[in-house]
């Protein structure tokens, strides 16, 4: 997977997701996120990852995106990033709500 703001490797059945923008502090961005949704959406739909590890590069896991005003709530249903449903559908893999 070639992405800018986020390294994957593989380790048996363990996926490492790793956010790598260290000089940000992992701050959320479009682009992040994209390839967050990217790489779950990937481990989900491999049979022998059993475990997906999500952290951050440098001294920060994350930081949360600045906005000017808060955004709108939306519900769990209505989000419709690839890595979003694809971790809801079950099966043998742990899920995870975004």
């Amino acid at each position: 997977m070639a992405a800018e703001t986020v390294t994957v490797e593989r380790h048996g059945p363990v996926l490492r997701v790793r956010m790598n923008r260290p000089d940000k502090l992992n701050a959320q961005h479009p682009t992040l996120i994209t390839e967050l949704d990217a790489a779950f959406a990937a481990g989900a739909a491999d049979a022998d990852v059993r475990v997906i590890v999500l952290s951050g590069q440098g001294r920060a896991f994350s930081e949360p995106i600045r906005r000017q005003s808060p955004a709108p709530a939306q519900p769990a249903e209505a989000d419709d990033r690839p890595g979003a449903r694809a971790l809801r559908g079950g099966g043998p893999h742990a899920r995870l709500h975004v």
